[in-house]
Parts: C-alpha cells; structure tokens; sequence
C-alpha cells in the first residue's frame, strides 16, 4: 500500500484540504476498486481458471 506522503503527491493540490485520515480512506477505496477492476478482467480473460483468494483493503 502506497504512504499517506505518497498519495498525497498522487493527488496533488487536491490533498490540500483533506486530512490524513481522508486521505488514507480515499486511498482504499483506491484500492477496493482496483481489486474489484481486476478480478472481473480476470473473469473475462481467463473464464476457466479459478481466481486466487484476495484480502480486503483493510487487511493490507
């Protein structure tokens, strides 16, 4: 998972006003949509193949 420092570079001006708890919930919804994105791309190209287990983003 990326820092909070990191994020907000990635974000830039945006971050100003957000504070670091806003920022590191932002962020995993970042991430939450990231996992969601990827496994149904996974589902569509490989549709025979089971998907590997993934935690939450709360669990990184």
């Amino acid at each position: 998972m990326l820092s909070i420092e990191r994020c907000r570079k990635i974000l830039g001006k945006k971050a100003n006003d957000l504070t670091d708890k806003e920022v590191e919930e932002l962020c995993d919804r970042v991430y939450a949509l990231a996992d969601v994105t990827l496994e149904q791309t996974l589902k569509e190209l490989l549709p025979n193949r089971p998907l590997p287990s993934t935690d939450s983003p709360s669990d990184r």
